[in-house]
C-alpha cells in the first residue's frame, strides 16, 4: 500500500487529474453505471438537456474497456502527459494547463461546426505531437519492436488508422492544433519579427490558480511573475 501511495505521489498533478478522471470514466462504462453515449460531445444535449459534463467526458472516454487499443491509448495518455508535464513544461504547470485549455477550446469549437463526438483521439494526438516536437532525437519502439524517431510517431499512428480504415479526421485536428501551438509558443518568439514578444502568454489568473492549487512545487511559486 505504501509503495502504491509513493508511486501515485510521483505522478505530476495535472496528469494525475486527467488520467484518474479517464480511468473513472472507463470504469463507470465498464460496470454499466453509465453509457458511453452519455459521454460524447453533443451541442443539443449540452444546451438542450444541460448535460454540461459532456464538455469534459468527450476528452476522457478512450473507447471500449475490453479493447486492447483502449489500453494502449490510456498508456499513451499517461506517458505523453507525464513527460510533457515533468520535462517539457517542467516547473511551468500553468503553461501546460493553458496549452490544454487552448487545445480543448479549439476542439470544442471545431466539433460544434463539423459534428465531431468523441474528442479523446484528437486530444491524445495533440499531446503526442507536441511531445514529439520537443523530443526530436528520441528513438521510440512502435508496437514494441519497430524503432522510429519521435517526430514520425504521430504519422505512423495515422498510417495505421488508414490501414485499419478508421477516420483520421480526429488525428488531423489534433496535429493541427498542436503544430500551431508549438509554432506560436516555441518558434515565433525566436524569430526577429517577434521582437521578443510571446504570441502565447499564460494569463496571470491561471498562474495564481496553479500556485493556489499547489500544482507547482512551492520553491517555484511565482516563476511566471517576470
Amino acid at each position: 500500500m505504501v509503495l502504491i501511495q509513493d508511486m501515485l505521489r510521483e505522478i505530476p498533478p495535472v496528469t494525475k487529474i486527467i488520467c484518474s478522471s479517464s480511468l473513472l470514466v472507463q470504469l463507470l462504462v465498464y460496470i454499466q453505471a453509465i453509457s458511453k453515449y452519455d459521454l460524447y460531445f453533443s451541442l443539443s444535449h449540452i444546451f438542450g438537456k444541460f448535460q454540461i459534463w459532456r464538455l469534459f467526458t468527450s476528452f476522457l472516454y478512450l473507447g471500449d474497456s475490453d479493447s486492447i487499443q483502449t489500453f494502449f491509448s490510456l498508456m499513451m495518455l499517461f506517458q505523453c502527459s507525464t513527460r510533457l508535464e515533468e520535462r517539457t513544461f517542467r516547473n511551468k504547470a500553468a503553461d501546460y494547463l493553458y496549452f490544454l485549455l487552448l487545445g480543448v477550446t479549439v476542439m470544442i469549437g471545431y466539433a460544434s461546426i463539423v459534428g465531431f463526438t468523441n474528442l479523446s483521439k484528437s486530444f491524445l494526438t495533440m499531446l503526442l505531437y507536441v511531445w514529439s516536437r520537443y523530443n526530436q532525437d528520441v528513438i521510440m519502439l512502435i508496437f514494441g519492436f519497430l524503432p522510429i524517431k519521435a517526430p514520425y510517431i504521430t504519422w505512423v499512428y495515422i498510417v495505421v488508422d488508414i490501414i485499419l480504415e478508421e477516420s483520421i479526421a480526429y488525428d488531423i485536428l489534433g496535429v493541427f492544433i498542436a503544430h500551431v501551438f508549438y509554432f506560436l509558443y516555441e518558434i515565433y518568439p525566436r524569430l526577429p519579427l517577434s521582437k521578443g514578444l510571446r504570441a502565447i502568454k499564460t494569463p496571470n489568473f491561471l498562474v495564481k490558480f496553479v500556485d493556489y492549487a499547489k500544482l507547482t512545487p512551492n520553491e517555484y511559486a511565482g516563476y511566471y511573475d517576470d
